[in-house]
């Protein structure tokens, strides 16, 4: 097993990288590896538009997609471990409806800003990031107050996809009485593009993403001791004088805990000796 980890992660590492080179020299306009590491590292080249090209449009697409992937595996990961559930993530709980639902809100319906809600002149990217977090930040907190009343996974799921549908039909709602500009405008949206961000644009994005990394390391302790204080829960207790029950009866001996066997082999014993218990013996 450590040697398969040994092995994964180092070619995870190298495609990683390389699949980042690829996206700062191949485009529309191929650009020598050469002349994209000299402009990296500041030394210019001889062509004006190569050197706009990467600074302007790759490079920045390039770190954006690579922080936007890491914040998403982090999410679903932290979501799996928190409602103890392997099948918990964004898109089936319902979030990024949610999302995708305030978004809608904004565009189709207050016209892309929030001067209609608030005295603040809020519009543009600003007020499409506040919108999709909002949204997120609501469902996400009605999942985890039934989270609190269903202590069933199974049902928290159905719970979460039925949110989702709620907010679908609100956005085709929404999508119906909006008119064909800024329906057009929200499907772009819809479909994703990480040139939004712009290499001015880059540093708070990064900032604000590697933040949030950083808290989901910090809760790595708590997550880990509360899924192990559940999992104690879900654990049977030990009476001194019983013995514990067995959940496998139809296992040959040598594939079985040594629990069920000495279980069984005191059950046996019960049979020849009918007035003793096994709990007597």
């Amino acid at each position: 097993m450590k040697k398969q980890v040994f092995i994964f992660y180092p070619f995870l590492l190298v495609l990683l990288l390389l699949l980042f080179a690829g996206g700062l020299v191949y485009g529309a306009v191929s650009i020598p590896v050469e002349s994209v590491v000299n402009i990296l590292l500041g030394e210019g080249t001889e062509r004006l538009a190569w050197q706009n090209i990467v600074l302007q449009s790759r490079f920045p697409q390039a770190v954006t997609a690579l922080l936007a992937g890491a914040s998403l595996a982090v999410s679903g990961l932290l979501l799996q471990t928190l409602f103890r559930n392997p099948l918990a993530g964004p898109s089936i709980l319902g979030i990024s409806d949610g999302a995708n639902l305030g978004v809608a809100a904004i565009m189709l319906y207050f016209g892309g800003s929030l001067s209609m809600v608030t005295d603040l002149p809020i519009s543009g990217y600003l007020a499409v990031i506040m919108a999709a977090f909002s949204g997120a930040a609501c469902i996400l907190g009605l999942i985890i107050y039934f989270s609190a009343k269903v202590k069933n996974n199974v049902m928290l799921l159905i719970i979460g996809i039925m949110i989702g549908y709620l907010a679908s039909s609100l956005i085709s709602v929404l999508n119906y009485y909006a008119s064909t500009d800024k329906v057009h405008a929200f499907v772009m949206w819809g479909l994703g593009n990480f040139s939004g961000v712009s290499l001015q644009q880059l540093p708070y994005f990064a900032g604000f993403t590697c933040i949030g990394l950083l808290l989901a390391i910090l809760l790595i302790k708590p997550l880990c001791s509360q899924h192990l204080q559940h999992h104690r829960r879900s654990l049977p207790r030990y009476r001194p004088g019983k013995l514990l029950p067995c959940p496998v009866p139809d296992q040959p001996d040598q594939h079985r805990p040594v629990g069920s066997v000495l279980h069984t082999s005191l059950r046996k014993a019960s049979e020849h000796f009918p007035s003793s218990s096994p709990e007597q013996l």
